[in-house]
């Protein structure tokens, strides 16, 4: 039982493990390809944050007015994403 426990708990960190690779290269992918993503942030300080996220470092912790700017910004994004598929013509 023991053991089982050592191999489930090495099998969870190698998932998570797995699934932050995925995750970091996905979004490194999705800015190269896109780079008006980090464009389109007016805030400075958004935006270094931002590219620190990318990189794969960890920000400090975010206090209220970064992660209201943030929100904004995504919600922003998303929003204009949803305009280009709306108005997008038929292929």
């Amino acid at each position: 039982m023991h053991l089982s426990k050592l191999l489930l708990s090495s099998t969870d960190a190698s998932s998570a493990q797995c699934i932050s690779d995925l995750r970091q290269r996905l979004l490194k992918a999705a800015i190269s390809k896109q780079p008006h993503i980090l464009a389109s942030i007016d805030n400075q300080q958004i935006r270094d944050l931002i590219q620190q996220v990318v990189a794969g470092d960890d920000p400090s912790m975010l206090n209220f007015d970064q992660i209201q700017a943030i929100n904004e910004w995504l919600e922003h994004l998303d929003d204009n994403q949803s305009g280009r598929k709306r108005y997008a013509p038929p292929i």
